[in-house]
């Protein structure tokens, strides 16, 4: 079983979209997959249409209740959804690894994905973003291509080598990718050049990138992923690419 992680300190950069679409190619290779929701938010939760009042939720996940309740969903292959909790608390920054350890021995899942919230990893407070880290094998970062976000990925990064250093040690970067692209910008081309010089993130950024894509919306109005609703779109090739492109780490 692999872990991974789908996160970034900022909203708004499609951690949700990312972990459902990796997610469903994963699924459509034959693997078993599970998505967590771990956003408060509940998108992931919403965008699958499973009910907020869901019989089992993350919450329940976290106290190690053993009664799995998870969502498969339809004719997506083996995918299947744990519905997100609008109220949790982390007081243990072992609490989903333990939850993820106890769940394999009765669902052993090729990959489970886990949809972060906006990441606060700070030192002295114990958030969501760091008891995903600490549960994780892979971290995945989306990212926009504007001056903000990759400000904020430089100070990123040291935080999660620290939960490495300190509380996780197998946990790797997988990558980072510019998602929701419009190639057309001549900014878009800037600030993918500015990273890959980058003397720290310029190592860790993909090639494949996530073109913005109107059908992603349309999808995820109908409660189907962009492979469902056209797969000829340029979003699909996108994550099959970026399948193709990490697919040898993950293995």
């Amino acid at each position: 079983m692999k872990v991974i992680s789908i996160i970034n300190q900022k909203g708004g950069v499609g951690k949700t979209t990312t972990t459902l679409h990796l997610g469903a190619t994963l699924a459509l290779k034959k693997k078993s997959v599970l998505l967590i929701d771990f956003d408060k938010q509940r998108n992931l939760t919403a965008g699958f249409n499973i009910p907020y009042d869901y019989s089992y939720n993350v919450s329940d996940f976290l106290s190690l209740k053993d009664n799995f309740k998870i969502s498969k969903k339809g004719n997506r292959g083996e995918l299947y959804v744990m519905a997100g909790a609008k109220d949790y608390d982390i007081t243990d920054r072992f609490s989903l690894k333990k939850a993820i350890d106890s769940m394999k021995k009765t669902l052993p899942f090729d990959f489970v994905l886990i949809d972060c919230p906006p990441a606060v990893l700070e030192k002295n407070y114990i958030s969501p973003g760091e008891a995903a880290l600490v549960a994780s094998d892979f971290v995945l970062v989306p990212l926009l291509s504007d001056k903000y976000s990759i400000e904020g990925l430089a100070d990123f990064m040291p935080s999660i080598i620290r939960i490495k250093e300190n509380y996780n040690d197998k946990l790797e970067l997988l990558g980072i990718f510019l998602n929701i692209v419009m190639t057309n910008e001549t900014s878009f081309s800037d600030y993918y050049k500015g990273i890959k010089e980058h003397k720290i993130l310029g190592d860790f950024l993909l090639k494949t990138y996530i073109r913005k894509d109107i059908n992603i919306k349309k999808a995820q109005e109908l409660g189907k992923t962009i492979f469902e609703y056209d797969a000829k779109s340029r979003a699909a090739i996108d994550y099959e690419n970026l399948y193709k492109e990490i697919i040898k780490d993950l293995k």
